[in-house]
């Protein structure tokens, strides 16, 4: 059997319909574990907040690349800061907290939430509050997600919810890519959607992510595209300077059944202009209005959904439908800034390669020319490594994004949509088509980049046969340097001495005595120097072979060699100045 082309095993089926189950009360992991800790204090150490939320167990993996980088962000005074309920900011706001219960009545909190607030509804009981609708299902969007908004999620994360919100915040910081249903042994299910992708912005001054890990650097990176374009263009400077953004957005839908579940968004938004109060890509924007005018017809929109769907008693009650209906509007948006990418990319490149930053016809080459053309091959150097990255970079990123979504489609797709109603049914259809149709735009720009790829190759090649020829014709201009460095070297030595005042005579005679006299010297230098290397190699050889062993072989023979000896010095020179070969000088019969 060839296993390279056999199935792959069946992955664990959903029980979609199964009886609802109710978990009350929902106490969070660090209150429970805090509560029995002071119970059995006297037993040794208490663990810190964080060591109890990620729950590693000793000796594991997870202890060198998981802790780390909720170290980097999590730190375990905001921890505890926030378990004794005292925040830095607590009237900004932190999140989009939405609960209604199975007759799909509201919580009178809904909405954007303060940091205190946001940590206080989170802390309540979902179900059997006194004079509260159940939360039976709880949305919860974070733009921005920062170490305070995260950190409540981490303290306030129900026990058996802990787990699913512990890996999906490590993929979220760590920028993963992956889409997919995950299924429990009890029952329970995950659906999570991760998707890095880069937001080209325009802008005077950029808008980097002021969230600083504990390393210093912050979370996700901006980089400056103005080595793009070469010479920047004056009306490009007047609308603002390019920079390239890194984004997440992460989406999760947890539950037990279809009649209790969880989402949590979190997506990065700190490169978005904040002084707008219509964007609906911020909290702002989802701020219910305290005095709302009776005549008008006006309802709550849903943050999760980019304010695509509404937050009132109609809105999707199925975890399925409602998971499908945010992707396929994020995949959208996401889509939408990879186009802006390629479309800003390629104008870009194309205008880079169309100015003549090469020569393409070859001129008659000076010092004066080969200067100037160092400086542009070498910017020329610069801008193609960088280039070159930045394409590969989003060439690599796109074909991991597509992998994932095929992934998808394969095995988790029809998972999703067995056992629902033929309305829920075509519903989901209609989203799993959308987002295909999204897909199929972002193999297009994949394509297109590509293309771009082998432009910048072309434009490589042209560069690298460029250095070589100019590399051959630097060879002249080489010769051309030294001969003009030996025939002005005697003059400058001669000034040399003139000015430190050895002069004598008249000065013009004097400074063509010297220079003649060091010019002479230079034109001698090279025979000495030759002597003596030639010197230097006979009496290695003579070390390395004793010269009686030699002559005693020469004489058992009977024959006479002829051999190489080293004329002295002046008969070398005399034979130097007069054009006679030193070999021809050196034959001995």
């Amino acid at each position: 059997m060839d296993r390279a082309a056999s199935r792959p095993f069946p992955r664990r089926p959903v029980q979609w319909n199964r009886p609802m189950t109710r978990r009350n009360p929902e106490i969070s992991r660090i209150d429970l574990h805090t509560k029995y800790q002071r119970r059995f204090e006297d037993e040794g150490t208490s663990p810190s907040l964080l060591s109890t939320f990620l729950n590693i167990p000793d000796y594991s993996p997870r202890l060198e690349y998981e802790l780390p980088v909720f170290q980097n962000v999590l730190d375990e005074t905001i921890l505890r800061r926030i378990c004794e309920g005292n925040f830095e900011t607590p009237s900004n706001l932190a999140a989009w907290l939405h609960d209604r219960d199975l007759s799909n009545r509201p919580r009178s909190y809904n909405g954007s939430l303060s940091l205190l607030d946001f940590d206080r509804h989170l802390n309540l009981q979902r179900v059997g509050e006194k004079d509260t609708p159940n939360a039976d299902t709880r949305k919860i969007c974070i733009n921005n997600p920062c170490q305070w908004t995260l950190g409540v999620l981490a303290v306030r994360a129900p026990e058996h919810q802990a787990p699913v919100i512990r890996d999906f915040m490590f993929k979220h910081l760590t920028a993963k890519t992956s889409i997919g249903l995950d299924t429990a042994i009890d029952g329970s299910f995950t659906l999570e959607f991760h998707l890095a992708y880069p937001v080209w912005k325009r802008e005077h001054s950029p808008r980097r992510d002021q969230r600083v890990t504990g390393d210093g650097l912050p979370l996700r990176k901006s980089t400056d595209l103005s080595f793009l374009p070469g010479a920047p263009r004056s009306d490009r400077i007047a609308h603002g300077l390019d920079y390239l953004h890194e984004a997440q957005t992460s989406i999760c839908v947890t539950g037990r059944d279809t009649s209790h579940w969880t989402a949590i968004g979190l997506t990065d938004s700190y490169f978005e202009d904040d002084s707008d109060p219509n964007n609906e890509y911020l909290l702002p924007f989802y701020v219910a209005d305290p005095y709302p005018d009776p005549d008008m017809t006006s309802c709550d929109l849903d943050a999760l959904s980019i304010a695509n769907l509404t937050a009132d008693n109609v809105s999707v009650t199925d975890p399925r439908e409602y998971f499908l209906l945010v992707v396929k509007f994020h995949v959208a948006r996401i889509t939408q800034h990879w186009m802006n990418v390629l479309f800003k990319l390629k104008d870009m490149i194309d205008e880079y390669l169309s100015s003549p930053h090469i020569p393409l016809t070859r001129r008659e080459s000076s010092l004066g020319t080969m200067r100037g053309e160092s400086y542009a091959i070498e910017a020329s150097e610069a801008w193609l490594g960088q280039t070159s990255d930045l394409v590969i970079q989003w060439i690599l990123l796109l074909t991991k994004t597509i992998k994932a979504w095929n992934k998808f489609f394969d095995q988790d797709a029809s998972r999703i949509v067995c056992q629902s109603s033929e309305d829920g049914l075509n519903h989901m259809n209609d989203s799993l088509y959308e987002i295909s149709r999204s897909l199929d735009e972002l193999g297009a720009v994949r394509e297109e980049m590509e293309e771009l790829k082998v432009k910048v190759e072309r434009f490589e090649k042209k560069l690298g046969l460029h250095v070589a020829v100019g590399d051959n014709r630097a060879i002249v201009l080489q010769y051309w340097n030294v001969t003009i460095l030996q025939f002005i070297s005697p003059f400058a030595v001669a000034g040399t001495i003139m000015q430190a005042g050895l002069v004598f005579g008249h000065p013009v005679l004097c400074f063509t005595v010297l220079a003649s006299a060091v010019a002479f010297i230079m034109w001698a230098l090279k025979p000495t120097l030759t002597w003596l290397a030639m010197k230097a190699r006979l009496e290695e050889a003579d070390n390395a072979v004793p010269q009686q062993l030699i002559q005693g072989l020469q004489l058992e023979n009977g024959v006479q060699t002829t051999s190489y000896s080293l004329p002295t010095y002046p008969t070398m020179a005399y034979h130097r100045f007069q054009g006679v070969s030193i070999d021809k000088s050196n034959q001995v019969m």
